[in-house]
């Protein structure tokens, strides 16, 4: 394993999706979001293709034009993406109305641009509205969670699973599972308290959430540890964020009161495969056992639960 962290590449590219029926204008659109650094997932020229095209490989965003051809328009287009999908909108339009602004306003719009676009404003846009949306998303994940502890329920952590395991299956898309434990909490418990605990923990999250990709989930669950899942997302990869997860470390300090408490991690790491035939539950739980192992072999690194190919439940351990 690579542990040089500058080999780590962090920054995983955003998909985006482009649905405008004239060809030339979205080839072009195409053109300057690969120029910064996107991933184009494909273009659709109505609304009916913008939701197959969702269907089959989700992306972080859509780019939407108001006006395009088929029985619905870019509005109607947006709201059932939202509603099915949860994925955010930014609108491109010719000209601008007060009746679609309220309109754009109730379909999942996060942002609202005239034609033709400039790259340093489309760029600038596009960040808002993921970072708003994942505010949003992160509130909305609180409602399956105990109050000041920021511990997610497992209810709500199974029937996540239940929709990454089902779109992973559908697309035949991978998802990297990150199991992370904090070395140093039983100290943090002994010496300052459940309310160090939490706020130990809370500070953790709040730095993955920051460091890691718009769809990936981050949850502390009841046994003290930090689940990720990161879709899409292959071991080799899920393996590289997990040793820049632990590198990252070296410069995370928590303030408790007028404390500072320097954490380390141990984590787990595994990877689901609806091919392989093992279900995401029991994936999650290889990779909480790797975690455990990691702590018990001195924390402060990764463990990865390698299968050999011969057979999906034979399993090799790679430190």
């Amino acid at each position: 394993m690579d542990n040089n962290p500058e080999s780590v590449n962090q920054d995983v590219q955003t998909s985006i999706l482009i649905v405008e029926d004239e060809l030339l204008v979205a080839r072009q659109l195409a053109k300057k979001l690969s120029q910064l650094g996107y991933k184009i997932t494909g273009i659709a020229s109505s609304g009916q293709a913008a939701l197959m095209a969702v269907f089959q490989d989700p992306p972080d965003l859509v780019l939407m034009d108001i006006v395009i051809k088929g029985e619905i328009d870019g509005i109607e287009t947006a709201r059932r993406i939202y509603e099915s999908s949860k994925i955010p909108t930014i609108f491109l339009t010719a000209y601008c109305n007060e009746e679609l602004v309220n309109r754009a306003q109730v379909a999942g719009c996060y942002g609202y641009m005239i034609k033709p676009t400039k790259p340093p404003e489309l760029n600038a846009m596009i960040k808002v509205a993921l970072n708003k949306h994942r505010d949003y998303m992160n509130l909305s994940s609180q409602e399956g969670q105990e109050t000041n502890t920021g511990i997610t329920t497992q209810e709500y952590i199974q029937k996540r699973m239940a929709v990454e395991e089902a779109r992973a299956n559908r697309n035949r898309q991978h998802i990297g599972i990150i199991i992370l434990v904090i070395d140093q909490l039983d100290l943090v418990r002994k010496t300052y308290g459940f309310e160090a605990e939490n706020v130990v923990f809370n500070q953790v999250l709040v730095h993955l959430n920051n460091v890691l990709r718009q769809t990936d989930f981050v949850y502390r669950n009841e046994n003290d540890q930090i689940l990720i899942f990161l879709p899409d997302c292959s071991l080799d990869n899920a393996t590289n964020i997990a040793e820049k997860i632990r590198y990252d470390t070296y410069d995370l300090v928590v303030k408790y009161n007028d404390r500072q408490i320097w954490v380390s991690f141990s984590l787990g790491v595994d990877c689901y495969s609806g091919s392989e035939k093992i279900p995401l539950e029991e994936v999650i739980e290889l990779a909480a056992a790797k975690s455990i192992q990691a702590q018990q072999n001195g924390g402060n690194r990764v463990v990865v639960k390698l299968r050999c190919h011969h057979s999906p439940h034979s399993l090799d351990d790679k430190p």
